[in-house]
């Protein structure tokens, strides 16, 4: 491929764009639980191009798209905040992990516009909820954890504290480990994460789904 033109990291994965158009996509796998990904990929203010392109185009290899060449002209590229392709809502994962000490963890994320959150994703087809967010949190921040019990229940519908403007089912799961000191956070989907206590929790940044969920790890049980 010649010189790039730029290059930019995104929740698909990390895109590159060359001066003669190419846009090159390298893919996240586990990021990808739908049958098809519709995104923008703006070349410069007034185009926008409109792709769709099927699951298997992500699975095992890259994906190369030749648009017109870029020339000269101002460019920027981003995936759409506004999804188009979606039917259902999107049942998904989070695990609210909590240490030997009692300690919870957090992590940063700039789907979530860097506020704190707790690391989860989508559930892959064939796979139970707990599953899933045990691998999600082996794949975010490198702990095998084992989970307690389902903590909480919630809907985001187009929340504009996440980069993408779609429906979501989470469910959030208390998960308990005791490597605490092997996290390692794979600067794709977590960019940064601290251990706290959980009253602490309340007093930081966090997104407002994460703090439910704090709020009800912290509540008596009835």
């Amino acid at each position: 491929m010649d010189m790039c033109f730029f290059t930019s990291s995104s929740p698909l994965g990390e895109i590159t764009v060359n001066p003669q158009g190419q846009v090159l996509i390298f893919p996240m796998r586990h990021t990808m639980s739908h049958s098809s990904i519709i995104f923008l990929l703006e070349v410069d203010i007034q185009s926008l191009f409109c792709e769709r392109f099927p699951l298997d185009v992500f699975l095992d290899r890259p994906f190369t798209k030749l648009f017109s060449p870029l020339g000269n002209r101002s460019s920027r590229l981003s995936v759409s905040q506004a999804s188009r392709d979606q039917v259902f809502p999107e049942p998904t994962v989070g695990g609210l992990i909590v240490n030997k000490q009692g300690m919870i963890l957090l992590v940063s994320s700039h789907k979530w516009f860097d506020k704190l959150t707790i690391p989860g994703g989508h559930i892959e087809l064939g796979e139970t909820m707990q599953d899933s967010v045990v691998r999600e949190v082996k794949e975010e921040v490198g702990l095998d954890v084992f989970v307690e019990r389902l903590l909480l229940t919630q809907e985001a519908i187009y929340t504009s504290q996440f980069w993408k403007k779609r429906h979501y089912i989470f469910f959030d799961f208390l998960c308990r480990c005791e490597n605490e000191d092997e996290v390692t956070i794979d600067n794709r989907e977590i960019q940064g994460y601290s251990w706290v206590w959980p009253g602490e929790a309340l007093t930081l940044n966090l997104e407002a789904f994460t703090r439910n969920v704090v709020e009800k790890y912290l509540a008596p049980r009835i």
